[in-house]
């Protein structure tokens, strides 16, 4: 085995069962729903233990040989360029299991999603794309200006084109300026929770 490697098959782990090739299950002791949250976090995923091995062979990680830049896992692309300080390439994986695109969404067969035209293809196997580049823009009006020239297929809206881009309705609606709408593009807003954390040192005078 390579030195300084923890080969976790030697130690027994109650409440971890092995199901099947593609399944384990694991056992809490007591009531603890935001399990489910945590099982959705990347230290989560599972990897195989011939990749561990693999990867803490001596000299793998001062060549940048880790986990981190050959990332494991069987989603529907995999990763073939990775520069983060310039652009990450992902390809479409020959080998995913494929899923379907949905046919339900927000609001039911009648709803918003249905209206939007964002159920039309339903049933569908995923991914649709063959390839996904992301490249790294230091600046936000630059990404912007890039965007407008169909450099990029998506762009956020920063406090610096929010005027350009969105107008508000004397409701407080938002919807999309004639300009953007005269180009053809679309925003598309939703709504998620945040949860801040405030810490104060009562210690401090």
């Amino acid at each position: 085995d390579p030195p300084g490697w923890l080969d976790l098959d030697r130690f027994a782990l109650p409440g971890v069962e092995v199901v099947d090739r593609h399944t384990y299950r694991i056992t809490l002791k007591g009531a603890y729903p935001q399990f489910l949250y945590w099982l959705s976090m990347p230290f989560f995923s599972p990897v195989p233990r011939e990749a561990d091995r693999f990867f803490a062979q001596p000299g793998m990680a001062e060549r940048n040989l880790t986990l981190d830049w050959w990332p494991l896992g069987t989603g529907p692309y995999m990763l073939v360029e990775n520069n983060p300080n310039a652009r990450m390439v992902l390809a479409r994986n020959p080998n995913y299991r494929g899923d379907a695109y949905p046919c339900e969404g927000e609001g039911g067969a009648e709803g918003g999603d249905a209206r939007a035209g964002l159920l039309a293809d339903c049933g569908k196997p995923m991914p649709f794309i063959d390839k996904v580049v992301f490249s790294r823009e230091r600046e936000g009006i630059p990404y912007w200006n890039k965007f407008l020239q169909g450099y990029y297929d998506a762009s956020g809206v920063s406090s610096d084109n929010f005027d350009q881009a969105v107008t508000l309705t004397s409701q407080g609606e938002v919807s999309l300026s004639e300009d953007m709408e005269a180009k053809g593009i679309r925003l598309l807003t939703s709504v998620s929770p945040s949860i801040f954390y405030l810490g104060f040192n009562m210690l401090d005078p």
